[in-house]
């Protein structure tokens, strides 16, 4: 799993490349936004340390958002100009009348890792549980009601509460002290937690789920007021 993924990755760096065009003015100074200190943001940051951006006449100053649904605010109120985030709160804000559009998606379907406490060794185990993930609206939380659907169950019918834990640090304290008894997290986490006696419940990458897991993206205003910043193709 883990080759394929990093050689996805390198390709996306070189696709982020084509969406900062070279018709931009010299060295032009703006804000990026990144949701996660995960491998999702790889191209971003590769293309930030070895100056790629700057081949194509931009330098931007990185600056983490955490959590998709602060940065789908933070495009929304004007904060930053560009955004590598989550699809899904996108799309949330999209459906309440905003106007964010993807410009990209760097990655296609969900990478992330159930990780379940010694006793949690398969996705039935699940009921009666409890579940950390990230704030409702992420992509964690939202992945978490997808794969539950797809193994059949129902969080209420089956009585497994889904906790708003935040970030993966706190995520991983909770399963460890027994606040959780499964938790979301990206897939770099699950071998140290393995370790530890939990077990991997399911690999997201694996089920048939298209989503988009990780992309660029920006207001519609910003398209068309600056065209030259950002190419839509």
């Amino acid at each position: 799993m883990f080759p394929s993924f990093n050689m996805k990755l390198l390709c996306i760096t070189g696709v982020l490349l084509f969406l900062f065009a070279a018709t931009v003015p010299a060295q032009q100074k703006f804000l990026m936004g990144y949701s996660s200190f995960s491998a999702n943001q790889t191209p971003i940051w590769v293309a930030k340390e070895e100056g790629f951006f700057k081949r194509f006449g931009t330098d931007p100053d990185l600056i983490l958002i955490e959590g998709g649904t602060r940065g789908a605010q933070a495009l929304i109120s004007g904060d930053l100009p560009i955004m590598g985030m989550s699809g899904q709160p996108v799309i949330s804000a999209r459906a309440r009348g905003s106007d964010l559009v993807m410009i990209a998606g760097t990655v296609n379907k969900m990478n992330y890792v159930l990780i379940g406490a010694p006793t949690i060794k398969k996705p039935e185990d699940l009921k009666g549980k409890r579940i950390g993930a990230a704030q409702a609206g992420t992509a964690s939380y939202h992945a978490v009601l997808l794969g539950l659907k797809h193994w059949r169950l129902e969080a209420r019918r089956d009585g497994i509460t889904i906790l708003q834990l935040g970030n993966q640090g706190a995520r991983v304290a909770s399963l460890q002290s027994g606040g959780s008894d499964a938790i979301i997290v990206n897939p770099g986490l699950g071998p140290s937690l393995k370790e530890r006696g939990n077990n991997i419940v399911a690999d997201f990458t694996e089920l048939p789920i298209p989503y988009p897991q990780q992309t660029v993206s920006v207001r519609e205003r910003t398209l068309k007021t600056n065209p030259e910043f950002v190419e839509n193709e």
